[in-house]
């Protein structure tokens, strides 16, 4: 399937001599145990799918990897909204409030042990994303 700008990944290799694939550098199992005590609908993968979103977040973690790991990286896929599925029965979907609600939890999750330099970066990260 091609993307947006007609790009086809074809499963060719992402870099030239890197490795075949990265783990999550985030706390998976914490934020998945979070979502869900929280009551958000979430399930753990171990694919970033073969789509751009695996694309780039082979990138970032192979940055983090090579170049700052005291830097946490993943990639969340959220459903579509309610009003984006209205002629998909059946599609998963999730009010922008709800996802607004998860990702928050993603961050809070994930820098509850982070050194304080990380933890001031991913602050401005959940400022950007407050919609309150």
């Amino acid at each position: 399937m091609a993307d947006n700008a007609d790009d086809k990944r074809d499963g060719a290799p992402i870099a030239k001599n890197g490795q075949s694939r990265y783990d999550t550098t985030l706390p998976q199992l914490d934020i998945l145990i979070s979502l869900q005590t929280a009551g958000i609908d979430a399930k753990d993968s171990d694919s970033a799918g073969g789509f751009v979103c695996n694309h780039d977040f082979y990138l970032l973690e192979k940055r983090i990897n090579e170049h700052d790991q005291k830097l946490k990286g993943g990639l969340v896929h959220l459903p579509m909204l309610p009003e984006q599925v209205l002629d998909k029965p059946g599609h998963p979907s999730m009010s922008l409030q709800k996802e607004v609600e998860a990702l928050k939890i993603v961050i809070e999750t994930a820098v509850k042990e982070s050194p304080p330099v990380v933890k001031q970066e991913q602050d401005m990260l959940a400022a950007v994303l407050s919609l309150e």
